[in-house]
């Protein structure tokens, strides 16, 4: 702490005459390795750590706010985990938000808590509602506020919010400033949401995606990237990139609409960049609720399939193909052969593709020459035609 921020403090009344006056001094190699000093408590275990700082950083309307509100109700609940991430301990969470009009935020709150079948949530998880406020102290606010309640974690969102130029050094630089000393005085870790630049994330190297200055892209203690994925709509690509911490594989997480809340997903990942959305052009988004729907009788012949979609949804034949290639990597449909010369590939979801493997090789082990299932008619029509 600079005499000047620790005199500002000490004025404001954050900071007692005691705490404000001493500043570090240098000591030799020897006598530092022979100080005692105390690991931080782990908040989130290979990943942040108290009195540390982290950032959530994805492109627009990828449900960062979503993400982190999940997050914090997981360790104000003492959850265990949260997606891939240990969580030793129920801890003490102040959410600065400055973003949600309160009653919308409520909503949002009460949906997680509901969703996740939460209960014991309600005396660790604050939340401080700044949207509209002006504060000419907001750090002091905020520091105040976490003392009072004793976090353990503290969550802004988002940081375009405090800062009038995102691209000024200086600004920045006080801005990630002031986060320090939040972070030394309460003992507490900082978490904040920021927003990707424009243009395609995956583009980047992970650790340049953040908007605004560079400084912020060395600042963090730990960034836990949100990117979309490369064939995936509904999927999300996560990389962490951790100072103090070993590196920890990317994953993926999807978010479940029905219940609001985040899970681990299957795909592997792969981000969106400007090489793979040239690839994914012309492709239709096609929903379970219509996949059901088209596969109502059973499974279909590719070429049914593709003719199907084709004219659904006013697809030409190669984006029809395209399409059918990323619903595989999604996993929202599987394909199968008929066993028999020149079978057929035949396309269903997953259930319907399972079950008609099943009945094959059932087939098989009696020593069947062809498939008499009723599985994989079309109205009026058989799916397996010689």
């Amino acid at each position: 702490m600079t005499d000047s921020i620790g005199a500002m403090l000490e004025q404001q009344g954050v900071l007692s005459a005691e705490q404000a006056v001493p500043l570090p001094q240098a000591v030799s190699v020897d006598d530092f390795l022979k100080e005692k000093i105390d690991r931080p408590k782990p908040i989130l275990e290979g990943s942040l750590d108290a009195g540390c700082k982290a950032m959530i950083i994805g492109p627009s309307k990828v449900r960062k706010s979503f993400f982190l509100l999940y997050l914090l109700i997981s360790m104000a609940s003492g959850m265990g985990s949260f997606l891939k991430w240990k969580i030793p301990e129920k801890r003490r969470v102040l959410a600065v938000q400055f973003e949600i009009p309160p009653y919308f935020y409520q909503q949002r709150c009460a949906g997680f808590i509901r969703s996740a079948s939460i209960r014991a949530v309600d005396a660790n998880l604050h939340v401080l509602n700044l949207r509209g406020v002006q504060l000419e102290d907001l750090n002091g606010h905020i520091m105040r506020e976490a003392l009072r309640l004793s976090a353990d974690v503290i969550a802004i969102d988002p940081l375009y919010k405090i800062l009038s130029d995102e691209n000024s050094q200086q600004l920045m630089k006080d801005v990630l400033g002031g986060f320090d000393i939040i972070c030394k005085e309460t003992g507490a870790a900082v978490i904040c949401t920021h927003h990707c630049t424009k243009g395609y994330a995956g583009d980047k190297q992970t650790i340049d995606r953040g908007a605004g200055s560079g400084v912020l892209q060395r600042d963090f203690d730990t960034g836990i990237f949100l990117t979309p994925h490369a064939e995936s709509r509904d999927t999300l690509v996560v990389e962490q990139i951790a100072r103090c911490h070993p590196p920890m594989d990317s994953f993926t997480a999807v978010y479940n609409c029905q219940t609001g809340l985040f899970e681990v997903g299957a795909a592997m990942p792969s981000v969106m960049s400007s090489v793979t959305a040239r690839r994914n052009a012309g492709t239709a988004e096609i929903t379970g609720d219509v996949l059901a729907g088209i596969f109502a009788n059973g499974t279909l012949a590719t070429e049914v399939f593709k003719e199907t979609i084709r004219r659904n949804c006013g697809l030409s034949i190669r984006n029809a193909g395209l399409t059918i290639n990323r619903l595989m990597k999604e996993n929202k449909i599987a394909a199968c052969r008929e066993p028999r010369e020149h079978g057929r590939t035949l396309i269903g979801t997953l259930e319907q593709v399972e079950k008609l493997k099943a009945e094959f090789a059932e087939q098989k082990n009696h020593g069947a020459s062809s498939v008499k299932s009723g599985i994989g008619q079309t109205a009026g029509q058989p799916t397996y035609i010689s």
